[in-house]
């Protein structure tokens, strides 16, 4: 029963991925022409290159079919809906919380009795 889930979320990723790259694919073509788009999109996806996917629907959807900004960028890319939250989160983190600035070396230790020299460390030699 759970290799069935799989596969059925499996698929379901995939053709939302293909859903994107047709209306990517629209895009480009109401653009640049249906050789440009077809050769794009299949250069894009042959290089792994899925931002110029996501960017092409983003603009689809936005100025070819009047959708509402939030709602293109939410089909383009949604996983920035669960990252979006944490990068949130840590910009108010620095400001909130921010790093000690670094003040320099720290000076050797001092001798425990009168006449001793501090020990230091060196790589490869006992003392």
């Amino acid at each position: 029963m759970q290799w069935t889930t799989g596969i059925l979320a499996l698929a379901l990723l995939w053709s939302f991925r293909l859903a994107r790259a047709a209306v990517a694919l629209v895009g480009l073509a109401a653009w640049l022409g249906d050789a440009w788009a077809v050769l794009i999109v299949a250069l894009a996806a042959a290089a792994r290159l899925h931002w110029v996917l996501r960017l092409a629907a983003f603009l689809t959807l936005l100025l070819l079919w009047r959708w509402p900004w939030w709602a293109a960028l939410l089909l383009a890319v949604p996983r920035l809906l669960l990252v979006l939250p944490g990068l949130i989160n840590t910009a108010v983190a620095r400001v909130r919380h921010p790093r000690p600035r670094w003040q320099g070396p720290v000076a050797p230790a001092a001798p425990t009795h009168p006449g001793a020299e501090p020990r230091t460390r060196t790589a490869g030699v006992e003392g």
